[in-house]
């Protein structure tokens, strides 16, 4: 099994801040968000919309991205959001995926993402009370979703950390600016409108966090780096795990390639070397690096970040 971690962005932040916060001290009060990251295969973004007033229509978004930054001991400092590729919609007609995706309903050719930030969470009966931003066509509205548990915590056959939540919400499509054509909005028989102006939304989400100890680097003819480096930072705090990098590094023939540096640190942060209050600073930036990739993919680089990175790394190892 490979590291599904690869950006230099990446493993920049997430070794320098396990490193710079290796605990020798107690553990803080504060008990730190688990963040959880969608599994997407088994998770699912849905809509159901009625069509001429007597039949339901089912739909998906499978492309889609999602975080649950969660807190059982304190839901509310709980926060999940999601990312969805307005693109992969589909509702099991051609024709019918078609028109959605023109500029008359999503335009994903001008609004390609939908959005849902919560800001935030309360507890409600068996399960939470979960209120945000919802942005579509780049237009956003307040919604509060239903949320129940799918199944608490636990672990899979492969040590990942596993949970399981389903919120249900109802918007006002042309709130959204989701209108059609007027075809679609004729009325053929009073109260029956073609497509029906209210949608249910449902988010599905089985979220997970890997077991970094189970992670392996890439393929690699070198040594790794990573289980000399743990056990001394275990040992000796930050300073004897800086050292075991540099050690390595100056001698050569240690894999300090993204990946290796990433999988270092995520065992340091998971085997509870790194220091509790540390965690929502590597989350946050780990947030910023997933955006400057992202930026980078379309080709907008910033060459101040990539320098204040390159610097950072030269400094770890």
């Amino acid at each position: 099994m490979t590291s599904p971690f690869r950006s230099p962005w990446s493993a920049a932040v997430l070794v320098m801040f396990a490193f710079a916060h290796v605990s020798a001290a107690a553990a803080a009060t504060t008990v730190s968000p688990t963040r959880y990251e969608a599994d997407a295969p088994h998770s699912q973004v849905g809509f159901t919309a009625r069509y001429m007033g007597v039949v339901d229509v089912h739909g998906t978004f499978s492309d889609f991205r999602g975080t649950l930054m969660y807190v059982p001991e304190d839901p509310s400092r709980s926060t999940v959001s999601v990312v969805i590729d307005a693109n992969s919609i589909g509702t099991g007609n051609k024709q019918r995926d078609s028109d959605l995706r023109g500029p008359e309903f999503f335009d994903v050719v001008r609004f390609p993402k939908l959005r849902f930030t919560s800001t935030s969470t309360a507890k409600q009966g068996d399960g939470l009370r979960v209120t945000g931003e919802l942005t579509i066509r780049n237009i956003t509205k307040n919604v509060v979703l239903a949320v129940q548990p799918i199944h608490p915590a636990m672990q899979d056959a492969l040590g990942s950390t596993r949970i399981g939540w389903v919120g249900r919400t109802r918007i006002n499509r042309l709130d959204f600016g989701v209108v059609g054509s007027k075809f679609w909005n004729n009325e053929f028989a009073p109260g029956r409108f073609a497509i029906a102006d209210s949608v249910e939304i449902e988010l599905t989400l089985e979220a997970k966090v890997d077991d970094m100890a189970r992670q392996k680097p890439a393929a690699s003819r070198k040594r790794m780096i990573i289980d000399a480096v743990a056990d001394a930072a275990k040992s000796g705090g930050a300073t004897a795990a800086g050292k075991a990098l540099r050690d390595a590094r100056n001698a050569g023939g240690y894999d300090v390639s993204v990946g290796a540096l990433v999988l270092l640190g995520g065992r340091l942060l998971q085997r509870g070397d790194a220091a509790p209050q540390v965690q929502p600073q590597v989350e946050r930036h780990l947030l910023v690096a997933r955006s400057a990739r992202v930026q980078a993919a379309a080709g907008v680089a910033d060459s101040f970040n990539q320098l204040a990175l390159d610097e950072a790394v030269y400094v770890l190892i």
